[in-house]
């Protein structure tokens, strides 16, 4: 068995739940409570990283995509990695309402044709919001955020990068929307509610982030509608060129992407606290932050995914000193 074969294997062994190969996963797709998580990894790509909900399946022509779904109060897991030559990668992800885990990994060389691995996913809830004599009336929920985790790049055309953003219905987020707040986020030219954290290197860079920011959503008090919140983590070349030195990127967001629960709507222009409700089809509290389960499955597959990632960029230098 090749070593490419034998580190998807292991993938797909390791993320137990994946249901399917080479699919389109889009967030326009997804009826709440519900959602997927897709991993990926290649060993090149267009290099253009794609909105966090969309289908990406097509930027990893040159490699290979695990998918899964999930409905209800279940969640979903995905893994995937690359390893031959001197590059290899690998990716891994697991999701259920209300939170998100991802992790990535890459070490390639500077001419290879931007070599990648990435998780895209995220979750979607019916809510419907009620007010007490403002049925009808349209006013923004604004849904409170947190992201914890670490980014690093190091050599000379390293970056990775998570992104994570929002969307009512089939409409992603307007940034023009009052009460939205982009939070700690990196700066970044966008006019939708997205937020970003990343890591480039040369200089070589690491960072520990604790991100938190506020999504800010339009709704008709006492019209059911669905919310979704999707992440796309990855680790990548953020360039490419004739050199052949190694750049190494690694993400760790396991720790999750969190909803902190609904912190307020604003009525008029008002900010009320207080007096209103959140029904979900998924029955969890949305004005309070939502549960976590205790790490079980998708714990136990994304360390085995970071041990498979580190035997992997063991075997790209190794290959590299041999040349």
């Amino acid at each position: 068995m090749s070593t490419l074969t034998l580190a998807r294997t292991t993938a797909l062994l390791a993320a137990g739940v994946a249901a399917s190969l080479h699919a389109a996963p889009r967030h326009q797709d997804i009826v709440g409570p519900g959602g997927f998580m897709q991993s990926c990894a290649a060993p090149s790509s267009p290099g253009a990283p794609r909105t966090a909900g969309t289908d990406f399946t097509a930027d990893f022509a040159s490699g290979h995509c695990v998918l899964a779904y999930f409905t209800g109060n279940g969640t979903a897991s995905s893994a995937d990695a690359y390893s031959s030559g001197n590059i290899s990668n690998a990716s891994s992800g697991s999701v259920g309402i209300g939170h998100i885990h991802m992790q990535s990994s890459n070490t390639s060389p500077g001419n290879a044709f931007f070599a990648i691995a990435a998780s895209n996913g995220g979750f979607e809830d019916r809510l419907t919001l009620n007010l007490p004599g403002q049925t009808g009336k349209t006013v923004y929920m604004l849904v409170s955020m947190s992201a914890d985790g670490t980014v690093s790049a190091s050599g000379p055309a390293g970056a990775s990068q998570i992104q994570v953003t929002g969307y009512m219905n089939t409409t992603e987020l307007s940034a023009n929307n009052p009460g939205y707040s982009r939070g700690n986020s990196d700066l970044f030219t966008t006019d939708r509610q997205r937020v970003a954290w990343g890591a480039s290197s040369g200089p070589n860079t690491s960072r520990v982030i604790d991100g938190h920011w506020t999504f800010s959503v339009p709704v008709v008090v006492g019209t059911a509608f669905d919310l979704g919140i999707y992440a796309r983590a990855q680790s990548s070349q953020r360039s490419y060129g004739s050199i052949s030195t190694l750049s190494s990127t690694a993400l760790d967001f396991s720790h999750s992407v969190l909803v902190q629960g609904v912190s307020g709507i604003l009525l008029d222009g008002n900010l009320v606290t207080s007096g209103y409700t959140v029904a979900a089809a998924s029955g969890l509290d949305w004005t309070q932050p939502l549960a976590v389960p205790e790490p079980g499955t998708w714990g136990l597959m994304l360390a085995g995914l970071g041990w498979l990632g580190q035997v992997a960029r063991r075997k790209a230098r190794a290959a590299t000193a041999a040349t």
